[in-house]
């Protein structure tokens, strides 16, 4: 009897120890899984950083070459109204001996053509920055849907 009381002992110690020492390895598994979706977690910023960082590299960039088309076309415009000017000019000139209505036709029709590349001009300058804009709300939305995977 005594020796299985002994035995009984002995195996409740060892059932201690083994709960001891599971309770440590689930201890040490749990610390180790925290550590691990830490990691993942803090990779998975540092990637939507670095996209949205290379979004934000692209759309400026978009935004840089937009902005140049706009000057350029701007520039070229301009340039076209005012050789439109002074070919009413040349006009005129060449006209003076003609009568006054005549004159006021030609000067009107001329006038009348710079308006229409002014228009032109501004139309065109609306459709860059609608496109910008667009270019503008496609990053947001890309943004939202990466965030939306992440999560």
């Amino acid at each position: 009897m005594r020796e299985l009381q002994t035995q009984q002992f002995r195996l409740k110690n060892y059932e201690e120890q083994l709960k001891r020492q599971t309770e440590r390895d689930i201890r040490n598994l749990r610390q180790d899984h925290e550590r691990e979706v830490q990691d993942l977690i803090q990779n998975k910023e540092n990637q939507l950083h670095q996209i949205r960082n290379a979004y934000d590299v692209r759309i400026s960039e978009e935004a840089d070459n937009l902005r140049t088309r706009l000057q350029k076309m701007r520039q070229e415009n301009e340039a076209q109204i005012q050789e439109e000017k002074r070919a009413t000019e040349r006009a005129i000139a060449a006209l003076k001996s003609n009568s006054k209505q005549e004159i006021e036709e030609i000067r009107k029709e001329k006038e009348r053509r710079v308006e229409e590349l002014r228009t032109e001009l501004k139309q065109i300058t609306q459709t860059l920055e609608h496109q910008a804009k667009k270019t503008r709300v496609r990053y947001e939305r890309e943004m939202k849907k990466m965030e939306n995977r992440r999560r």
